[in-house]
């Protein structure tokens, strides 16, 4: 008897603890807005290089990313960050702004026109073919909205100097053309 009554206390008490937690602003409650955001453009041009070094050469550039809300919202307020390494503690410049339902925005990075911040890449080559991995990612700055795919991605593109040519499976069609040539040239070769 007294097992039970010492057992129905406790409950009790857990309860008392409990309810109080619940009905207190202890829980994060997220909001979600109906909006999807996609990236639209991402357009970059190299301002200068400035340097004479493989270590010391410094590629500063323009960089405009656009992002498209083809939700039927307005987006909450985004931030669009921009780096050079998906380490965290690394340099990364920061823009944000809200995207209205059916537009899209444009947040730039190193424009002089815009703010005083350059952003610069070290040039881990100084010829002409040197590419640079470059790492996008945007998502909401209030704390309330669950980042999900539709609020929030990140992007990945090269940025950086090329050869002369660079149209995509050139080589591949070089290739398969030696390939069909040598099966052509055996075959009239066993011919004779």
């Amino acid at each position: 008897m007294k097992s039970k009554i010492v057992i129905i206390g406790l409950v009790i008490i857990m309860l008392f603890n409990i309810v109080p937690v619940l009905t207190t602003d202890n829980c994060k409650a997220y909001t979600n807005k109906n909006y999807k955001l996609e990236v639209e453009d991402c357009k970059y041009e190299l301002v200068k290089t400035v340097g004479n070094g493989p270590q010391t050469t410094f590629d500063y550039y323009k960089v405009a990313f656009t992002l498209y809300n083809k939700g039927p919202e307005d987006s909450d307020n985004i931030i669009v960050t921009i780096q050079e390494s998906k380490e965290p503690d690394r340099e990364r410049l920061i823009r944000t702004g809200i995207i209205p339902s059916g537009e899209s925005k444009t947040f730039y990075f190193g424009y002089k026109e815009i703010d005083d911040t350059q952003w610069i890449i070290q040039a881990l080559n100084t010829g002409e073919n040197y590419r640079h991995k470059v790492y996008v990612n945007y998502f909401p700055e209030d704390n309330t909205s669950r980042p999900t795919e539709f609020n929030s991605g990140n992007h990945t593109f090269l940025i950086g100097a090329t050869s002369g040519n660079d149209s995509p499976g050139f080589e591949v069609i070089i290739f398969i053309g030696a390939i069909i040539a040598i099966f052509v040239f055996k075959k009239k070769k066993k011919r004779n």
